[in-house]
């Protein structure tokens, strides 16, 4: 489940678009285009008598335009996407974190929140 959430964030976040959960359970999850006019929508829940999560109805096309302004990045979001290279190098700068974002997906984050993220991904690697 969770691990669906956060994979329907990163695909919006490298798409530019923005997106809603229009039911958001613990065994149902709707996610929706913020654009009412945009047919973009994955149903996805729970199998029944399982723990298998599977996608019922889906469809990935967007007809809207990509926003500039990215809402769902986050800083947890953040910290994971740059967990590998601060396991590698603890001392990593800001920059550098910022400069990967920008390459591998396009996001332009302030300073304030590559300052967070590392220190969040610290505490990951560190084990506190």
């Amino acid at each position: 489940m969770y691990q669906f959430r956060r994979a329907i964030q990163t695909l919006h976040i490298t798409q530019n678009r923005n997106y809603e959960f229009h039911r958001n359970c613990n065994d149902n999850i709707i996610v929706v285009c913020t654009n009412a006019k945009c047919p973009f929508f994955i149903a996805a829940s729970v199998v029944a008598n399982e723990t298998t999560f599977c996608i019922r109805k889906a469809n990935f096309v967007h007809t809207c335009p990509a926003v500039g302004e990215n809402t769902k990045v986050t800083t947890k979001w953040v910290a994971r996407q740059c967990g590998s290279m601060i396991r590698t190098d603890i001392g990593t700068p800001i920059t550098t974190i910022m400069q990967n974002l920008k390459k591998k997906y396009g996001v332009e984050i302030s300073t304030h929140m590559a300052y967070r993220a590392r220190k969040e991904a610290l505490k990951v690697v560190q084990g506190d």
